[in-house]
């Protein structure tokens, strides 16, 4: 008999496959402007500087959020999030650490908590329990094997929380302390 109040949330591989493809895609574009950069030759008019500084610091954003995203997808490789909706138990697990908890646990729960300009890490969350034990809820974390972009209001471990916060019992998301929690904590 299957269960359908437990929930289960782990890493799906389309996730993976979409992650990999924006990282071939950055590579790519910042090939093309090394190979921009390097064809012009002296003297180059300021205003081509100023372009070229501005999609200099574009791509050093770039490749920064990108390793930011491949830190939480490595991080959520390792854990699985599942939520019993009719004991509401919480069970979030990390290798080998296992914690379980209810939503009375829980001191603060972060929504948000990533880089400005990203879609990805706009949507990782953070669970504090009142114990102080931080645990990061990224958005790689899918009921199934489902795409990151696809169905990701329905499928998705954060907007499962969002959407069920009062069925859940849990208490309301909080806007995250920016930057705090770009990466994953330390193993």
């Amino acid at each position: 008999m299957i269960d359908i109040s437990t929930h289960r949330f782990t890493v799906s591989d389309r996730g993976l496959f979409w992650l990999t493809f924006l990282s071939i895609a950055l590579v790519a574009a910042v090939g093309v402007l090394v190979f921009l950069i390097t064809a012009y030759t002296p003297p180059v008019p300021w205003e081509d500087i100023m372009k070229f500084a501005v999609l200099i610091i574009a791509a050093i954003y770039g490749v920064f959020e990108m390793y930011c995203h491949w830190m939480t997808y490595l991080y959520a490789a390792d854990t699985t999030l599942e939520i019993d909706m009719m004991t509401h138990v919480f069970t979030f697990r990390h290798k080998s650490r296992k914690v379980v908890f209810k939503p009375t646990d829980v001191a603060h729960w972060y929504w948000d908590t990533g880089l400005h300009f990203s879609r990805v890490s706009a949507n990782h969350s953070v669970i504090v329990l009142k114990s102080g034990e931080e645990l990061p809820v990224y958005c790689w974390l899918f009921e199934g094997n489902h795409f990151f972009l696809s169905d990701y209001n329905r499928y998705n471990a954060c907007y499962f929380i969002s959407t069920h916060e009062k069925a859940l019992l849990f208490p309301e998301a909080e806007p995250a302390p920016r930057y705090k929690y770009l990466f994953p904590p330390k193993e």
